[in-house]
């Protein structure tokens, strides 16, 4: 039975060996020679379907250590596949921190740069301003000026209207002035010259304009306003008389026209 039980252990896998070596130790001490035949050969397949079951049992073990080492196995590399993409992202943060760190530098440095210039500009724009303001008040002392030297040269135009304009009426017109011609306000409106004149025996009021040159058309309505408040005030026929430097070919067409006389300097020389 020794030998039997020996033959038993000897078969089984490494792993139970060792346990059932020392099973059959405390078996044969417990129980020793008090086992019968039968008895021996029931407890030899009742150990025999314990040594299968332990065996079916391990290697049941050793297939699930073997799938976990497998599992194992792939977690690790998943994790070192991992830990190669955190080592991959920490670098391209790791890059973006130090672009951003740059990025920031050069904006700090250029928006430096453009309130130096704003400065400059600012202070050029300052400048400019007052120059312009400089050249504003001269400009307009210019115009006073330009403005007084046309008054001037408009009363010089009135002063020569007021000596050559009766020698040039009744000479080529045949128009005898009556009253002096002078310059004054009817009405709240300045009349340049007026005065009354005679011609075949009939009396009539000239009502004369001075400007330096005639190129609007808007000048001729001026004279027929005028015209109309003297007839309004005084009655009676009235003479519209326009006094110019020169006058423009369109508008003098139309004055004649409209039954205004154009006196222009050149021809009372």
């Amino acid at each position: 039975m020794r030998a039997e039980l020996l033959r038993l252990i000897g078969e089984a896998p490494p792993e139970v060996r060792e346990i059932l070596v020392r099973f059959a130790e405390w078996v044969e001490k417990e129980i020793g020679e008090r086992l019968t035949k039968r008895d021996f050969e029931a407890f030899e397949r009742r150990f025999e379907a314990f040594a299968e079951r332990t065996e079916e049992n391990f290697r049941r073990v050793w297939e699930t250590l073997d799938r976990l080492t497998e599992r194992v196995d792939q977690l690790t590399e998943r994790l070192d596949r991992l830990t190669e993409r955190v080592d991959q992202l920490t670098e391209r943060l790791d890059r973006l921190a130090e672009r951003q760190e740059t990025f920031e530098r050069e904006t700090q440095e250029n928006f430096r740069r453009v309130w130096e210039t704003l400065d400059r500009l600012t202070e050029r724009v300052d400048r400019l301003v007052e120059q312009v303001e400089k050249l504003t008040r001269g400009l307009q002392r210019t115009r006073e000026e330009v403005g007084g030297l046309a008054r001037s040269v408009a009363y010089a135009l009135e002063n020569e209207a007021y000596r050559y304009l009766p020698s040039f009426l009744q000479e080529r017109l045949g128009y005898q002035v009556v009253d002096r011609f002078v310059r004054t306000y009817l009405n709240g409106e300045e009349i340049d010259i007026f005065g009354k004149i005679r011609k075949d025996g009939q009396e009539l009021f000239l009502v004369g304009e001075a400007v330096l040159k005639l190129d609007d058309r808007e000048k001729l309505r001026l004279v027929w306003r005028k015209v109309e408040i003297v007839k309004e005030e005084f009655g009676g026929e009235v003479l519209p008389v326009i006094v110019t430097h020169m006058a423009h070919p369109e508008v003098l067409e139309r004055a004649r026209k409209v039954g205004i006389l154009v006196v222009q300097s050149f021809e009372w020389i």
